[in-house]
């Protein structure tokens, strides 16, 4: 990671993509309610049988977009709002954007295969968790290289603090019946992936 110098940095594409899921829930709240499913459903939410049936694989892209009620988005929008600006800063906006849409995408993609092939049709999936999840995965990959490069008991506790904070958010996760595990799960892989892949 680089060290904090950017007294001039702004996040600009952290805060362009927190515009768009604010935007994107005022239409909901503009449609009749974001925790409406009919309504989610039109604008986009990842819906295994439309995209089966009707082809709808942009699905996976707006679905990344649309959140359930306010707490779900308050979240998110803190999640993305911190890790986004860090991980910007590090990888650059190119990269940035190229993980946390790629952890997304991905991640929604996947789950798309997955409730498919498992005939799952009575769910749908929205949320920016997914992308958020990637970044935490790639800041998991900074701060193993960190503790790889300089071997010490600072860097080792932040190393197990970060690791309790994952076993952590997937525990809670399993406990709340609305979260899908499998999709932050799968960003989370992605991101490290990813991660390891834009900083080679």
């Amino acid at each position: 990671m680089k060290p904090p110098t950017a007294r001039h940095f702004y996040p600009y594409a952290t805060m362009t993509l927190v515009g768009l899921n604010l935007a994107m829930f005022l239409g909901e709240l503009a449609k009749g309610g974001s925790q409406n499913l009919n309504i989610l459903q039109e604008l986009g939410a990842l819906d295994p049988i439309a995209i089966q049936q009707q082809g709808e694989w942009w699905r996976i892209i707006t679905a990344n977009f649309l959140h359930y009620g306010y707490l779900h988005l308050g979240v998110n929008l803190l999640g993305l709002g911190i890790l986004g600006a860090i991980m910007e800063q590090d990888l650059g906006v190119g990269r940035f954007l190229g993980l946390y849409l790629g952890s997304g995408l991905g991640a929604m993609a996947l789950m798309a295969v997955y409730l498919i092939a498992l005939q799952d049709y009575n769910r749908l999936i929205v949320g920016a968790s997914a992308g958020i999840m990637g970044l935490f995965g790639g800041l998991g990959v900074f701060y193993f290289r960190m503790w790889r490069q300089f071997p010490s008991a600072w860097t080792r506790r932040r190393l197990f603090l970060f690791g309790g904070l994952v076993i952590f958010q997937f525990v809670l996760d399993s406990q709340m019946p609305d979260i899908s595990v499998m999709s932050h799960g799968f960003g989370f892989g992605l991101g490290i992936v990813l991660t390891l892949l834009l900083t080679r």
